[in-house]
């Protein structure tokens, strides 16, 4: 076998690795999702928008799923006082793309070394189910 095809090989094969999307990557861990629950949205009157309960993540990949299409949701990191929430990230989703996909660890904090999680939406999508 020719010494410089075989170089062109492996530089190809590791081109192609890198468009490996990190998400993808983080998110296989040992191969399954463990499920979180569905939680329902909430309207919050005084805010104007729609939430569900927190969800503790010990971080790496964490995947939401709504139960509307065409929605923009948002996964949020909840940390105690006003103001003091952090956005993760949006996922709108869509039937050819029904599940977001964030990395979250550097989200996990506190005593317990977890994430605390929810989702807000800003029209009434119902409910979200979660992965971790």
């Amino acid at each position: 076998m020719n010494k410089r095809w075989l170089s062109w090989m492996i530089l190809a094969g590791l081109v192609l690795a890198s468009f490996t999307p990190i998400a993808a990557v983080e998110a296989a861990g040992n191969g399954q999702w463990d499920t979180k629950g569905t939680y329902n949205l909430y309207y919050r009157s005084a805010y104007g928008w729609w939430d569900t309960a927190n969800v503790k993540s010990t971080g790496g990949g964490f995947r939401i799923k709504g139960a509307l299409y065409n929605v923009d949701y948002e996964l949020w990191e909840y940390d105690p006082g006003p103001g003091n929430d952090d956005l993760i990230g949006h996922h709108y989703q869509v039937t050819w793309d029904p599940y977001g996909v964030f990395n979250v660890n550097r989200f996990v904090d506190g005593s317990n070394n977890r994430a605390e999680l929810y989702v807000k939406t800003y029209v009434d999508a119902g409910s979200v189910k979660f992965w971790d």
